[in-house]
């Protein structure tokens, strides 16, 4: 770490990168469970220069990994969070021809992943990082609820840094606003015999009609007040069914959609909302309605002045010659669930190309990739430098009473030379 960042950055190879973006992206298509894919990349951080990488499942949704990167002081100062896999079926290997790598998940998961893997390589060349050091943990693709559930347990038993960047996301803006997003479901009940021949005027069919027709006047109404930098909020009506027998009146209907709202709106205020149209509807049909709700991300807000913020928009003007603005993301992310436990997180992926080639479903520039890895080497050196005079707890990598130090070094494997261009 004594070179010039510029030396560090010169160091990236392209070349290793578009291999293992071929191969990873191969091996979780055809692993939509991750298991593969996490004991893959366990091993290419292991062969990046991590002290310690391992795949944890005890007491977790869905296999994560985990990977220190050693600096002077135990406490990681950066932590890069990414995705191991993404749900769907495979058309066509992914494959490498004129400077892109096409494939499933290529841009949406595995290049950020491969990018920061080679940013911590470049770095661990050096020996022991400043501060805390680098820390890494990636884990599938999935429900939300899920995802929280297992990031809550890693977080409460220590594994987490002092900032956080999500290696997916927006690449030519820093979202620092974004929507929360809640899933809702209404079921409405008819009083009295079911699936009668002859039944009422009104059934449970119109209250479900009437429930939708609140929530579209309601999304209206909701375009006209909206985030300067996350726009409006938005209701969506996902699913809507009931019923039994086409020549029986229905028992029972129900409603299912999601709510994208704003940091200025409390989640106890889009629960009202809902229950409160609901059951007028309910009402006006004599039937009966229960609401649920479930928070998959709660909206976020981040200051533009954060460390974090600043290094990554430092190191975006120095990686592409052109500033990185700020803006807002009404798709839910990651982030919330750092700065809930105070933790400052961003989210910043790869630029994903034009597809071009057939069969291609995605398309990530080797260009591109090696100008990602480098905005990821100069943060790091920031938020290293910046945070090498602070002090933190110590982080758990390994299961109570293992004896493995973040210091020693594991043996390097080379994974790096299988991927095939076409």
């Amino acid at each position: 770490m004594q070179e010039d960042v510029n030396a560090l950055v010169h160091r990236i190879d392209g070349g290793r990168m578009r291999e293992l973006l071929v191969d990873f992206a191969n091996l979780q298509s055809a692993n939509d469970r991750a298991l593969g894919a996490a004991e893959w990349c366990a091993g290419l951080l292991r062969a990046s220069g991590a002290a310690e990488a391992s795949v944890r499942r005890e007491g977790l949704i869905s296999p994560a990994v985990v990977a220190g990167f050693p600096g002077t002081s135990r406490a990681p100062a950066l932590e890069f969070v990414g995705y191991l896999a993404s749900p769907g079926t495979m058309r066509r290997k992914a494959f490498s021809v004129s400077g892109q790598v096409y494939g499933r998940g290529v841009g949406s998961t595995a290049a950020g992943l491969i990018a920061a893997a080679e940013a911590a390589r470049v770095l661990a060349l050096q020996g022991p990082l400043p501060g805390g050091g680098l820390l890494f943990l990636a884990r599938p693709m999935g429900d939300p609820i899920e995802a929280a559930a297992d990031f809550e347990r890693l977080t409460t038993q220590g594994v987490v840094g002092r900032a956080v960047v999500i290696t997916s996301g927006p690449s030519r803006l820093l979202p620092i606003v974004g929507l929360g997003s809640c899933m809702f479901q209404a079921v409405f009940t008819a009083p009295g015999d079911l699936g009668s021949a002859s039944g009422p005027q009104s059934t449970v069919i119109d209250s479900a009609h009437l429930f939708c027709s609140s929530l579209r006047r309601r999304q209206r109404a909701l375009q006209g007040t909206c985030d300067s930098l996350a726009g409006p909020e938005a209701i969506v009506v996902g699913r809507i069914g009931g019923g039994e027998h086409f020549d029986l009146t229905p028992a029972s209907s129900w409603v299912q959609g999601v709510w994208r709202y704003g940091p200025s709106r409390p989640e106890q205020s889009v629960r009202a909302e809902l229950d409160r149209m609901a059951r007028k509807a309910a009402a006006a049909c004599g039937a009966r309605v229960q609401v649920t709700m479930r928070v998959g991300r709660p909206p976020f807000h981040l200051d533009r002045s954060l460390p974090l913020v600043q290094g990554l928009q430092a190191g975006y003007r120095t990686a592409w010659g052109t500033d990185l603005p700020v803006g807002g993301c009404c798709v839910p992310t990651d982030v919330p669930l750092f700065l809930a436990h105070g933790v400052p997180a961003v989210c910043h992926g790869p630029r994903q190309a034009p597809v071009r080639a057939e069969g291609g479903e995605e398309c990530v520039a080797i260009e591109d990739l090696i100008r990602l890895a480098e905005v990821y080497v100069r943060l790091s050196v920031s938020i290293l430098r910046e945070t090498s005079q602070g002090a933190g707890g110590p982080i758990r990598l390994d299961p109570p009473g293992s004896a493995t130090d973040l210091l020693s070094r594991a043996p390097h494997v080379s994974l790096a030379g299988q991927g095939r261009t076409q």
